[in-house]
């Protein structure tokens, strides 16, 4: 909304005490991006060292079609490890962990650095057994080779390839 209403003449933008109110929580928002795509770079090069290749779902990939990417709400980073790495990659993040707040059969959200990272084992379940048989078919046929790359920010990350990418935020968002 904030981005929008920059590009009303300015006698249609609110009043300056609204608009100073507006510009003080965006900067509070482009601080929190900031800080979080700082931690999505720091994670991804401790999980490639590891040999783990994380794929960055939702959130910070999705923002980066904002016409300001720093200007979307933020919360947590949701990354894709996959059932083989998954252990691995939780065993990594406790070990800097202040905080673990769940655990279930699709991902674990681990409090590292500051920031809550989920790693997902699952990317999603569909309750249609021939949907989901599907979608994780999709899913194996690309991950993590045919992953796009994505600038973060001045920091490349792996995200799903486009197609797919659009089809699970859609199932996402249904599912919520």
């Amino acid at each position: 909304a904030y981005d929008g209403v920059l590009t009303l003449p300015s006698e249609c933008q609110p009043p300056r005490g609204i608009f100073l109110q507006w510009s003080t929580i965006v900067a509070q928002i482009e601080e929190d991006n900031e800080f979080l795509n700082s931690k999505i770079a720091e994670v991804f090069t401790l999980y490639r060292q590891h040999g783990i290749h994380p794929i960055l779902l939702k959130g910070q990939a999705v923002a980066q079609n904002y016409r300001n990417p720093l200007h979307r709400n933020s919360g947590d980073i949701d990354l894709y490890i996959g059932e083989e790495d998954y252990d691995k990659a939780n065993a990594i993040l406790r070990q800097e962990s202040t905080r673990e707040s769940e655990e279930n059969n699709k991902h674990a959200s681990i409090t590292w650095r500051g920031v809550t990272i989920e790693n997902h084992r699952i990317m999603t379940h569909l309750n249609a057994p021939a949907s989901n048989k599907f979608f994780n078919r999709s899913l194996r046929e690309w991950f993590p080779q045919g992953s796009r790359k994505l600038d973060i920010h001045g920091f490349t990350a792996d995200v799903c390839p486009l197609e797919f990418d659009a089809t699970f935020v859609l199932i996402h968002s249904v599912l919520h």
